[in-house]
């Protein structure tokens, strides 16, 4: 390749004419020509419309560079796969299906995820075509299961089964049988990979999973029965849809803080229900429970599920519950008439309780710094509208700010004028007083965001309803004249947008 590609169109022609003649030399060139056209991508998905007449030099190019020898760079791998997953159509899938034992092995999850693009954009034939090929995988990783490369090959099974959990179409008749193997031998494929089947079963045949399930069901002891030690059960419906929702059942820590809850989160998706004991959405990790038509039905067996294994488990050591405790640990919600109504779960979820007054959003979240992984918190307030998702509401037109930190509250509760507030630079008199109190040194050395919790703990002592009553929908007068405060702030110092709306703009 003597000439340098200057276009995206260009470059595909002589990436695809390069492969041809020349395949397995120059690979640094190869691999600088795949490295732009990633840099490239945003002008990628412009002209991908325009790329014929060498659509499928394109594709076939692509194909070639996933071909290319595993010693390689990785990058040009990566590179490669990202640009197949933007154009890649039903007759792509069709050629890699073509070497679909080799790039499962050498690509595992990211192949996958590439698949799994091309099959939501191209529709019900291609994924069809896809689903056939993994169970046609499934059974040829059967026929050499003592291969000495096994680990590598448990993890493509993995690959390939949380891709089937993802699948719309599953009709395929020979994976109830490969799957009720996989479930049996526990021992050789791994917990994972037997959860996966179980939960891509449950869809596939109902009947066979519904048995497995039964089977191993136990009757819940009789002194469990008698005195649940359930504290509450939360469900998420996630945007608005009464098919997905989020199920948090909540259990009492009687040796601990009394207000302190360990959570054991839920995934409901219509039909299917699984406990998520990573706290997290990784499937391989994920228990199916079983199989109920409604969300109420669903959060019941929920229930029954954590009486039934309660006894024999320890409490679940995760980040999502880890930050749960922090707050249940310093926090009393029921006594102040706070529900918890959201979660985004996650290693860093977001955790939203409501009273009749207002909503408190806790977001946690890390600090972003290679070296540091401590989990910070940002505390906001929100009026009953506030939404779950997201900090602003559309109103007149115009985005308007939902969610609110205490500073200027506070200020504002404490009858500072706004000329005072700038002065001090929005530091409130609460929070110098926390910082010197004996709370706040027992917390320091632990994270920062118990010392947020402890701070939030200290402000509620000393406000109370004070604090929430600024944002109660119904006190009108209040808002008008917090709305004023903020007003009157930003018109003697008016920060720096970084293209966000007014920071006056409240609502």
């Amino acid at each position: 390749m003597n000439k340098t590609p200057n276009t995206t169109i260009e470059f595909l022609h002589h990436l695809y004419s390069y492969i041809s003649t020349v395949q397995g030399t120059s690979n640094e060139t190869l691999r600088e020509c795949i490295e732009k056209l990633f840099n490239a991508s945003a002008r990628l998905l412009e002209v991908v419309d325009a790329i014929e007449p060498y659509r499928d030099d394109v594709i076939l190019a692509l194909i070639e560079a996933l071909n290319l020898p595993k010693n390689k760079t990785l990058s040009l791998h990566k590179n490669t796969l990202y640009v197949l997953k933007q154009i890649g159509d039903h007759n792509a899938v069709l050629l890699l299906m073509e070497n679909f034992n080799d790039y499962v092995e050498r690509f595992d999850f990211s192949f996958t995820r590439v698949l799994d693009a091309i099959a939501a954009r191209e529709g019900e034939k291609t994924e069809r075509l896809i689903v056939e090929r993994y169970v046609d995988y499934l059974i040829y990783i059967d026929n050499f299961a003592k291969d000495r490369r096994w680990y590598k090959t448990s993890l493509n099974v993995i690959a390939v089964l949380s891709s089937l959990k993802k699948a719309r179409y599953l009709n395929d008749p020979r994976l109830s049988n490969i799957l009720e193997k996989y479930i049996e031998e526990i021992d050789l494929f791994g917990e994972d990979a037997r959860n996966l089947s179980m939960f891509v079963l449950a869809k596939n045949d109902e009947k066979k999973a519904l048995e497995i399930i039964n089977d191993s069901a136990e009757p819940l002891p009789e002194a469990i029965i008698a005195a649940p030690q359930i504290s509450r059960v939360v469900v998420n419906q996630i945007r608005d849809n009464a098919n997905f929702a989020y199920i948090t059942v909540s259990v009492k820590n009687q040796k601990n803080s009394p207000f302190e809850e360990t959570s054991y989160l839920f995934e409901y998706e219509k039909p299917i229900l699984l406990h998520l004991k990573r706290g997290t959405q990784e499937y391989q990790f994920a228990t199916l429970v079983g199989r109920e038509e409604n969300i109420d039905e669903a959060a019941s067996i929920a229930q029954q599920y954590i009486k039934k294994n309660l006894p024999t488990w320890q409490p679940p050591k995760n980040e999502f519950q880890e930050c749960l405790n922090i707050l249940t640990k310093h926090l009393n919600f029921e006594s102040l008439g706070f529900q918890q109504i959201y979660i985004d779960p996650g290693k860093y979820p977001t955790i939203i309780y409501q009273s009749k007054l207002c909503k408190v959003r806790f977001n946690f979240t890390g600090s972003g710094q290679q070296h540091d992984h401590h989990t910070y918190l940002n505390v906001s307030y929100g009026r009953i509208h506030a939404p779950n998702k997201g900090s602003f509401l559309l109103v007149d037109k115009e985005e308007r700010w939902s969610w609110h930190d205490d500073r200027i509250v506070l200020n504002f509760i404490d009858g500072l004028s706004p000329e005072e507030s700038v002065k001090q630079k929005y530091a409130s008199r609460i929070k110098d007083q926390y910082r010197e109190t004996d709370l706040a040194s027992s917390l320091q050395n632990l994270s920062p965001a118990e010392w947020t919790v402890g701070m939030v703990s200290y402000i509620w002592n000393e406000y109370d309803r004070r604090l929430f009553e600024v944002f109660n929908v119904e006190n009108i007068d209040l808002w008008e004249r917090y709305n004023l405060f903020v007003n009157e702030m930003y018109a003697i110092e008016k920060p720096d947008l970084y293209g966000l709306p007014p920071y006056n703009k409240i609502y």
